[in-house]
């Protein structure tokens, strides 16, 4: 397969339903309490159209279910049009068991407020994003993250955690997402699951739907 260049991005439309992603079987890592107990109540994926946005959703989406693998039914994954989170809507549906949410926004105002709501319900709220190359490999290295991560940051006003340029989804493709191991502390084997899964859905993100690859 070639690689993915930043203008041969596709994308889940907006209007879809972005549900839980279906796993491979997961086996929970031996301390996985004590791993999930230091994660985010809240992450957010925010990025402009057209930068791979779902993809990266779907990874955060992957990497907080196997983090949680011992009660995946807590997670819930979903593209938002609110310029805020609603922490309290959980509380609102009787029964409703799903902790930890994953949102995706193209609203540039969401990442400051979510942290903002964050604050305010004692939550953790963690940013990830997309971006162009606008400074990425400033100081020569193609592959590090952390210009892009710090510009968007301001442009933001919040801390972005990890960005995911699209010319280095262009040099490493699906691979990419192995940059959440460290920061989800997932196992050589979780990463391996996320991994399997990307791999699979990088090629449907491509190849079918409203968003499909020009090159498909």
């Amino acid at each position: 397969r070639g690689e993915l260049s930043s203008t041969t991005v596709a994308e889940v439309p907006e209007s879809a339903t972005l549900d839980i992603p279906e796993l491979p079987t997961i086996t929970p890592a031996t301390s996985s309490s004590v791993v999930a107990s230091n994660m985010p109540d809240l992450v957010v994926q925010y990025g402009e159209p057209r930068t791979a946005t779902t993809m990266q959703f779907q990874a955060l989406c992957v990497a907080m279910l196997l983090v949680h693998s011992d009660q995946p039914q807590s997670v819930k994954c979903k593209f938002t049009v609110l310029p805020k989170p609603d922490f309290n809507e959980n509380r609102r549906r009787k029964g409703n068991v799903q902790k930890f949410q994953v949102l995706k926004s193209h609203d540039e105002r969401f990442p400051a407020n979510a942290l903002l709501a964050g604050n305010k319900s004692r939550k953790k709220v963690w940013i990830f994003a997309t971006a162009d190359n606008r400074t990425a490999g400033l100081d020569g290295d193609l592959q590090d993250w952390r210009p892009t991560a710090a510009h968007l940051s301001e442009e933001v006003k919040a801390e972005v955690k990890y960005v995911q340029p699209t010319g280095l989804l262009s040099l490493r493709g699906y691979r990419v997402v192995s940059d959440l191991q460290p920061i989800f502390n997932l196992t050589d084997n979780q990463t391996e699951q996320l991994l399997e899964y990307m791999r699979y859905f990088d090629v449907l993100r491509q190849c079918c739907g409203a968003q499909m690859s020009s090159s498909y």
